[in-house]
């Protein structure tokens, strides 16, 4: 499911290079994931720290590393890779040990594309308000006609809401670059997109902390079979531009929920699925 994404962004002060065309979008992350179950609990299942990329039409990375400030190991080494989104990540048992290899503080991204390079490109994980800025866990409403539906009893011939809780830390981005973010998506059981909100820089429409639900319409939901949600939390706390690419640093809250639409399925069941 979080090939979605990407998903997502950035510099304007600090030593940086020119045009860097191969790069839509680079994100920098510290990702925390829930479950939800039917009974609303919330069950932490990874932490991370990430790093991804969305390329340009027809572009490219050669090659390219992610560094802490001071440091010439690189955290993440980008591969040569034409493809749309490119992710990296490293997980860990808990947030102290996500801090303890990882500190909130400054990281280098130099990316060498087919026709454009990102130089020394400094991104800060401190922010305006200290050292840990995640969004609070997000809880996740089903409703149908203003009504609040069942986790077993959703159906397929009404459109669907997906109502999320506040996004505990969301706000305009002081230097107008790009807003804190949130991205909604939903699949079916057999891997098919159902629907996704819009991903910015790449799509006209698209969530930021301002939106409250994503609207899955009737006729995208199949009747019988078990989808999953995913919706996304993005604190972004420095973004950048350089050249065409914008680059964001975010702390990131995700949950993931299952629902079932009732009636008889008219293809494989869900458990026929590859």
């Amino acid at each position: 499911m979080m090939k979605f994404i990407f998903t997502c962004l950035f510099a304007m002060l600090f030593g940086m290079a020119a045009q860097a065309g191969d790069v839509r979008f680079t994100l920098l992350e510290k990702g925390a994931s829930y479950e939800m179950n039917e009974a609303g609990e919330l069950q932490l299942v990874r932490i991370e720290f990430v790093s991804e990329t969305i390329l340009s039409d027809g572009g490219a990375i050669v090659d390219g590393t992610i560094t802490q400030a001071g440091s010439a190991t690189p955290v993440f080494e980008l591969k040569e890779s034409e493809a749309f989104f490119n992710r990296y990540a490293h997980s860990y048992a808990d947030f102290s040990a996500l801090d303890k290899a990882h500190p909130n503080t400054g990281y280098v991204v130099n990316i060498r594309g087919r026709s454009s390079r990102i130089e020394d490109l400094s991104l800060l994980f401190d922010g305006p308000e200290g050292e840990v800025q995640f969004p609070d866990p997000i809880r996740i409403t089903l409703q149908q006609e203003n009504n609040e539906a069942g986790f077993t009893r959703v159906d397929p011939d009404k459109d669907l809401h997906l109502v999320w809780s506040e996004f505990s830390k969301g706000a305009a981005d002081p230097r107008g670059i790009l807003d804190d973010l949130v991205f909604a998506i939903v699949s079916d059981c057999h891997g098919n997109s159902v629907s996704r909100s819009g991903i910015p820089l790449v799509m006209p429409e698209y969530l930021t902390f301002r939106a409250e639900k994503h609207v899955v319409p009737a006729d995208s939901l199949q009747p019988g079979l078990t989808h999953e949600v995913t919706v996304i939390h993005v604190n972004g706390v420095d973004t950048r531009q350089t050249g065409d690419t914008i680059a964001m640093v975010s702390y990131n809250a995700t949950t993931k929920m299952h629902f079932r639409t009732t009636g008889e399925a008219v293809g494989p069941p869900c458990a026929e699925a590859p």
